[in-house]
């Protein structure tokens, strides 16, 4: 990988953008992980006020023939105890988990999202596919958006919406 050229990650055979999860964690460091598997990418010079030392992510079936990487970047946060607004990738696979605080997260229009709010009054919002969102305690918002959502809505007052698709509800 060079500063001039555009430089790329290369998945092997079988593994597709829905094969991968994309995170920043505490430690400030972004990693690429492949699902179900220890393989871990592990960028330790990123973060959300830099870009990653890549340009693209390819797989190779060449299905959606490439990820810019540095607009994922660009929409990871890491989540804290405080009141925090985040808007995940707008397609692949949203594995979000937040923490205490008012959150407000929207989980990408065509991504399959899996959301947790955890404590305190959360407003939380899927995209067009099947998600999966966790209320936690307190008084949240959840809005399945289309898509076969799985919806539970915790603990506390909570206001929930399916949207279209046939959507499972726990109270």
């Amino acid at each position: 990988m060079d500063a001039n050229g555009y430089d790329g990650l290369k998945f092997g055979e079988g593994i597709t953008k829905d094969d991968i999860t994309i995170t920043q964690e505490a430690d400030g460091f972004v990693y690429i992980r492949i699902n179900n598997t220890t393989d871990v990418v592990k960028f330790t010079q990123a973060s959300t006020t830099s870009t990653l030392a890549i340009d693209y992510i390819y797989f190779a079936d060449n299905s959606h023939s490439r990820i810019d990487a540095n607009v994922i970047l660009a929409s990871l946060k890491t989540l804290t105890e405080g009141n925090d607004t985040l808007t995940a990738n707008k397609d692949g696979t949203n594995n979000i988990q937040a923490l205490a605080g008012d959150d407000t997260i929207t989980g990408g229009i065509d991504a399959r999202n899996n959301i947790d709010g955890g404590a305190d009054d959360d407003t939380l919002t899927g995209g067009s596919y099947a998600d999966s969102l966790i209320g936690g305690q307190g008084n949240d918002t959840l809005n399945g958006g289309n898509g076969d959502d799985t919806l539970n809505a915790g603990q506390g007052n909570d206001k929930v919406t399916g949207g279209a698709g046939n959507d499972i509800l726990y109270l």
